[in-house]
């Protein structure tokens, strides 16, 4: 009997504390202040990728304008602009204006990165001799 009573005990207590945590529960979910702080976080979210995109899409934009002007590319260049900008903008949802210089750059010719490294020192060296003379 008295091991029946006390099972009757712990049986109420986890009845109240059930009660208590369903309680606690519903007020917080009722509350203003949890939902303001839930829309908050949305927006601070929603902000983040929207700062996020506005840069990828200027870096984009300036590297395709100096590959076209530049008339080539690296493969380096191409990989990094193509799978690690362009790609990921895109699957977040960026604008059709960049469609239209990656296709352009798509368009150029690819070239060894040494050519760049050595045409930079011919410019530099020429330059030089400029200002000498």
């Amino acid at each position: 009997m008295l091991r029946g009573q006390q099972l009757d005990q712990s049986d109420k207590m986890d009845i109240n504390h059930l009660e208590l945590l369903i309680g606690v529960l519903t007020t917080l979910l009722a509350s203003s202040g949890f939902w303001l702080y839930v829309m908050k976080r949305i927006d601070s979210k929603d902000l983040t990728k929207k700062l996020l995109m506005g840069l990828a899409h200027d870096r984009i934009v300036y590297l395709c304008l100096k590959y076209i002007e530049r008339g080539e590319i690296t493969h380096d260049e191409n990989e990094n602009l193509c799978n690690y900008l362009y790609e990921p903008y895109k699957e977040l949802g960026g604008n059709s204006a960049t469609v239209k210089l990656m296709d352009e750059v798509r368009k150029l010719r690819i070239c060894k990165t040494d050519y760049f490294i050595d045409k930079s020192k011919r410019r530099l060296k020429n330059e030089t001799l400029e200002q000498t003379l």
